[in-house]
């Protein structure tokens, strides 16, 4: 009985979320009215040196500031952090980080159309890749190439140095290695 309990909180959890989803209204980071001296100590002690680009639910805005009128939103560690101060140790800082979720978002560019996971988008990015790629396997010495499925760079992109990148080709794949091509995040590597 406290399985199928569970199960149906769960449920309208989930509901809630996306009708949250559907309602929300979102502003710009930039648009966020904070406090400078508190989001200068925020972004101090969760170790960032700007705030960052996302967006966030007016909703939820309120929702936190209804209980901490003084909270700060910075991005850190790969997610949201608020900081507020902490009724403990009555100093102002980070409280708790999370990724992306109904209450917020990065922003992010204009995205592949159809997508670069779908058997559409990786036909595409598949022949643009295979006609830019001619002018290269003609050529004398060529061996061989590889080709992996398509996917879109993370947010933090790491640039390895020859000597990184032949040690980490002895472990398991990394997941971006630009090879020496220039990468940004959200690029599509193939």
């Amino acid at each position: 009985m406290k399985i199928l309990l569970l199960r149906a909180l769960f449920v309208f959890a989930g509901l809630l979320g996306i009708r949250q989803m559907a309602i929300a209204q979102f502003i710009n980071s930039r648009d966020l009215k904070q406090d400078p001296l508190k989001l200068k100590v925020c972004m101090a002690r969760a170790k960032v040196s700007s705030v960052g680009d996302f967006e966030i639910n007016v909703k939820y805005v309120e929702l936190v500031r209804q209980t901490d009128p003084d909270a700060t939103f910075v991005i850190a560690d790969g997610g949201l952090t608020e900081c507020i101060l902490n009724a403990g140790t009555g100093k102002y800082g980070p409280f708790s980080n999370s990724g992306e979720n109904w209450g917020w978002h990065f922003i992010k560019p204009a995205q592949f159309k159809p997508g670069y996971s779908s058997a559409e988008g990786i036909e595409i990015l598949t022949k643009t890749c295979g006609e830019a790629a001619k002018s290269k396997v003609n050529r004398p010495n060529f061996d061989h190439y590889s080709f992996f499925i398509p996917e879109e760079v993370p947010r933090v992109v790491v640039h390895y140095t020859a000597q990184q990148a032949a040690n980490i080709a002895k472990g398991p794949m990394p997941r971006v290695d630009d090879r020496g091509l220039p990468v940004a995040p959200y690029d599509i590597e193939i």
